[in-house]
């Protein structure tokens, strides 16, 4: 049941785009001069987005605590770089909502892909990558596997018994029955809905890593993914874990010591991330 590619982009190109909020925020926080007060009404309008936005603002993660309780002290507090990360972050997470999942439970995917953000970041530390950019694309590096779940079931459909009755892990079930794997989609979806072209390329390239050999936040997720699942936090789609390229180790300066020491940080993490993947 091979997808034929253009019928492919056909499709993905008639996904609704992002919430017009979301859009017309990251189109302020993009300019050069950043008008807080436009910003803030605009993301104030959208109900859901605002909430959103103040959840994973006071989230562990970022360390405010629920020091944050108004888009306005958001605005002054965060600054405009960790905004971005969180509109993105919370755009994505109201597009594919825990209750929307067919074949897949997407609040297991998404706590397995917040799992993947925060090991991500936390790893990042030593290896001299922007925490923040860590933690976005460790979040949405399976956004592929929520398009097709969503938007293209039969076809899934067909994946997921592959996947259980070869004992295939998903992205290789993907690819021997559509001839594309999340990865992919994840990719066409995220340069659909014009995210930052350095997101696009880690959600892209978290499994091809040996061919993406320059792109370090891509290899942060690879290894980011592999820390969730051995941590059994979520449920990705599939039972295995995909093997720990050992070129990645080493071209991060990551050394498995290293990873031991954060794993309870991650699980804790997770732990006091209910309301924003609920």
């Amino acid at each position: 049941m091979m997808l034929d590619a253009e019928e492919l982009k056909r499709n993905i190109n008639d996904i609704p785009p992002l919430p017009v909020a979301v859009v017309e925020a990251m189109r302020i926080l993009e300019s050069e001069e950043v008008n807080f007060y436009e910003l803030q009404a605009i993301i104030t309008k959208d109900a859901g987005l605002s909430s959103r936005v103040l959840s994973i603002a006071n989230s562990p993660f970022y360390g405010m605590d629920g020091k944050v309780s108004s888009i306005k002290e958001s605005c002054v507090i965060l600054g405009t770089h960790t905004l971005r990360n969180i509109i993105i972050a919370a755009g994505m997470m109201g597009k594919f909502p825990s209750d929307m999942g067919h074949l897949l439970d997407l609040k297991e995917l998404w706590r397995h892909s917040y799992a993947t953000g925060v090991a991500a970041s936390l790893l990042s530390e030593y290896c001299g990558i922007e925490q923040e950019k860590a933690f976005t694309a460790g979040l949405l590096h399976d956004i592929g596997k929520m398009v097709l779940d969503v938007y293209f079931q039969g076809e899934y459909m067909a994946v997921i018994q592959y996947c259980e009755q070869a004992d295939f892990l998903l992205a290789d079930a993907e690819t021997h029955i559509l001839g594309v794997d999340h990865a992919e989609i994840g990719e066409m979806i995220a340069r659909r809905w014009n995210l930052p072209e350095e997101i696009v390329n880690a959600i892209s390239g978290h499994h091809n890593v040996s061919e993406k050999s320059n792109d370090e936040l891509a290899d942060i997720v690879h290894v980011a993914d592999i820390v969730s699942r051995a941590l059994d936090i979520g449920y990705a789609g599939d039972t295995l874990i995909p093997e720990l390229n050992k070129d990645v180790m080493k071209r991060l300066g990551l050394s498995l010591e290293q990873i031991k020491n954060e794993l309870s940080k991650i699980e804790k993490a997770v732990e006091s991330a209910g309301d924003i993947l609920g």
